[in-house]
């Protein structure tokens, strides 16, 4: 049997210790609930790992389409609702997450997603990530930032999460400039609205402040 088959079932069977057995699942994005796979949500071109914390139950036809595009830019862009977005970015966020068990059952079982049309014509503008020569570490897209939190409901202005990376020796080799800092998280998929006369990013959280210490 080919490696990369293999690879998909290992994956697969990976993805049912967190969602539950295959025959309950919906696909996370448009709710179809046939030609089921597992899909990284991190595209493994752009750093994403095999990871149990990366699988999502994914039908064929949202596979294809997503692909490797940065994942949130294109889940905004093809429709899934904000609240089922939310929901995708606190499971692939969490290292612990695991589907509520089912009245009467001992095993998680995948919640009902209700179906929804996504326009996947919409999607294609989303452009593909670049291929990245180091593997993203095996947690969340904030590992290795302790002072940002992966928050799918909370918004940071971007002047907010400067400052906040320059307090760490990981961010200050990391941004040499707010540009950088800023661009990376558009690239990873990070919606950008402004709010109040501010601009910043939804799904990541900085404290602009620190407790004092004696």
């Amino acid at each position: 049997m080919p490696r990369h088959v293999l690879d998909a079932i290992a994956f697969s069977a990976l993805a049912e210790q967190r969602w539950g057995p295959k025959r309950h699942w919906s696909c996370a994005y448009c709710g179809r609930r046939v030609g089921l796979t597992v899909d990284h949500f991190w595209p493994l071109n752009d750093g994403g790992t095999s990871d149990i914390w990366n699988g999502v139950p994914c039908c064929d036809q949202c596979n294809r389409a997503k692909s490797d595009r940065a994942p949130i830019a294109w889940l905004v862009a093809v429709g899934v609702p904000e609240r089922r977005i939310a929901m995708i970015l606190h499971v692939v966020g969490s290292r612990d997450w695991v589907a509520p068990q089912a009245e009467g059952e001992l095993t998680p079982r995948m919640p009902a997603i209700t179906p929804a049309t996504l326009d996947y014509i919409a999607g294609r503008a989303v452009p593909r990530v670049a291929s990245r020569p180091a593997p993203r570490p095996a947690g969340p897209i904030t590992e290795g930032l302790p002072v940002f939190d992966l928050v799918p409901d909370e918004w940071s202005p971007r002047a907010t999460l400067w400052r906040v990376s320059q307090r760490t020796t990981v961010g200050r080799a990391r941004w040499a400039t707010p540009h950088d800092l800023y661009r990376e998280l558009r690239e990873r998929g990070f919606r950008e609205m402004k709010r109040t006369g501010s601009w910043g990013f939804w799904g990541i959280y900085a404290v602009d402040h620190f407790p004092e210490t004696a």
